[in-house]
């Protein structure tokens, strides 16, 4: 047999194993995040949310959904990360550093302690052999960004970049592997020079600030860049990759194309725009498949899966959490009987 013949053979076979062994029917977990930017009979200190776009785009691509409360203790998340297949951190308005009182050092907010642990966990989970990947958008791509670099103020603050569509310069990390690299070629050419892609922040991570942060070099590398529509800041990281962790991140919104509607957003519904947004969404769930966590019965997923819950009218549908601590009731399929029901508050947390 040829060198040639043998080594497509090596490729057909691998290509084989791959879809035997894949997971037709993954789950996702949705980092919820504080009811900041919604109506205000939701209060951030009383309720989390998840917009019900990122819920549709995961649903589009062919998996199912449960929300992760943020207010969550870590004996609870740790438990919902070893039976969900993927994680995903959306975006939101959530304060993502603190203060401290007494000394002004800044530090992560609530919100970013518990993505930090999440990060952690997802890694350690990879170290040991068990392939579960991370997506974070928006403010979750903050918050990926503020966990691995440890400097809580890295993030240019003057960006008002609210409701605009621009294009995505992408880098040559982003051809070699990642969402990018399996786009197809038209697409992909056609997203770095159509506004296909929203965004809608106040923060952005400079190319300066990055290149001087060791923590994010060795961790991350940049794939995309794009420039902002409203002000005249420098060029910001559109999205990353890590470089050794099935962990991407973005800057704008893939989730919104297709679904969402309302004129004020001000998304891009062109067909090429849905095609290179909601490959973005497929490519994660495709790597979520490669991953074979289970829930502990049927019965219990069923019971946790986010249609539990009832979507409210916002600018974006949502759905709304009470706090884990003061309604466990609501509760009662995501967590074990065995584990004590908490979240913690300040100084307090303690995400180890």
């Amino acid at each position: 047999m040829s060198k040639q013949i043998l080594i497509i053979v090596v490729a057909l076979t691998l290509i084989t194993l791959t879809l035997a062994f894949s997971n037709e029917r993954p789950v996702i977990g949705i980092l919820t995040t504080p009811a900041s930017d919604i109506p205000s009979i939701y209060s951030p200190e009383n309720y989390s949310y998840i917009p019900y776009s990122y819920v549709q785009s995961v649903e589009a691509a062919g998996a199912r959904v449960i929300p992760i409360p943020y207010d969550a203790s870590p004996e609870n998340i740790t438990f919902l990360l070893k039976q969900v297949n993927g994680v995903l951190f959306t975006g939101g308005g959530a304060a993502l550093n603190s203060s401290d009182p007494k000394t002004g050092k800044i530090g992560p907010s609530n919100m970013t302690a518990v993505g930090e642990f999440i990060i952690s966990k997802v890694i350690e989970a990879n170290d040991n052999g068990i392939y579960l990947p991370l997506m974070g958008t928006c403010q979750g791509f903050e918050i990926l960004i503020l966990a691995i670099s440890k400097d809580y103020n890295i993030l240019a603050t003057n960006y008002n970049d609210f409701r605009v569509s621009t294009n995505v310069t992408l880098w040559p990390a982003a051809f070699k592997s990642g969402p990018w690299s399996t786009m197809l070629p038209r697409i992909r050419n056609a997203s770095q020079n159509q506004p296909f892609f929203l965004y809608n922040h106040y923060n952005a991570l400079t190319i300066e600030r990055f290149n001087n942060s060791k923590n994010l070099t060795d961790f991350l590398e940049i794939t995309g860049i794009s420039k902002p529509v409203l002000t005249n800041g420098a060029p910001f990281v559109a999205s990353t990759q890590a470089k050794k962790y099935p962990i991407w991140g973005h800057q704008f919104h893939p989730e919104k194309n297709a679904f969402m509607w309302n004129f004020a957003a001000n998304a891009s519904h062109t067909p090429d725009s849905i095609l290179a947004t909601q490959h973005i969404t497929n490519f994660f769930v495709n790597e979520a498949r490669k991953n074979n966590n289970t829930f502990v019965s049927e019965e219990v997923l069923k019971t946790s899966l986010i249609w539990g819950w009832k979507p409210v009218k916002s600018l974006d549908l949502t759905f709304i959490f009470p706090k884990v601590n003061d309604y466990p009731d609501s509760y009662p399929n995501l967590f074990p009987s065995n584990l004590i029901y908490g979240h913690c508050v300040g100084a307090g947390c303690t995400y180890e």
